[in-house]
């Protein structure tokens, strides 16, 4: 990942514009940790058997998340937070399907100064996500569509001027509707109840 590197060397860049008034503020942030479960849901009673659970531990093992927000205060920002994932799998008999989701959200964060160098924040989180399934001929297998809501509490850890490092705890939970090929809901019933947990670590830069 090039993207890391290029965003520290424009934090360096930044003199005058990068102190603790407003401005805006670019982040890229990856899971270093993450504890993802899910509950299916029918007619708003849990469905026997039907929870799943997933423990990932890894560096840009998922797509990076970005960030843009506006400094509206040295303590208050608010923003989007984008992302985008796709991935191709093949099985056997040569069949293959292509899997890419797509995530836009609202981001308002609170900043609190600890030290010279060093704030806390607590960042609420509101995302919707688009998840499509292609087949090996590109024809739309269905979607599954989600809204997450949550936070973040996390530090920020000055690296140089402007450019600060940003581990923080993220939860979040949600649910998820299934959609077939031609957009029609699967059955109004029926939804997934996510939850979502862990550690992710950032770079941002403020300009």
């Amino acid at each position: 990942m090039t993207i890391l590197p290029l965003i520290l060397a424009a934090g360096m860049s930044q003199t005058a514009t990068a102190g603790d008034g407003v401005g805006i503020r670019l982040k890229v942030n990856t899971d270093l940790f993450n504890v993802a479960s899910s509950q299916a849901v029918y007619d708003e009673e849990e469905v026997d058997d039907g929870d799943a659970k997933a423990t990932t531990l890894s560096f840009f093992g998922s797509a990076p998340r970005f960030e843009a927000t506006y400094i509206i205060t040295p303590n208050i920002e608010a923003g989007l937070v984008l992302g985008y994932n796709d991935v191709k799998m093949e099985a056997a008999g040569d069949f293959a399907s292509q899997a890419s989701s797509r995530n836009v959200g609202l981001s308002f964060a609170y900043n609190l100064k600890l030290t010279d160098g060093l704030r806390g924040y607590v960042q609420p989180l509101l995302i919707s996500s688009k998840m499509t399934a292609k087949d090996e001929d590109g024809e739309s297998l269905g979607h599954m569509s989600s809204l997450w809501y949550g936070a973040d509490l996390g530090l920020r850890i000055k690296l140089v001027k402007g450019a600060t490092f940003d581990p923080s705890f993220e939860y979040l939970a949600g649910n998820t509707k299934m959609f077939d090929e031609d957009g029609e809901n699967v059955d109004e019933k029926a939804l997934l109840k996510n939850g979502s947990y862990g550690l992710k670590a950032g770079i941002s830069v403020k300009f």
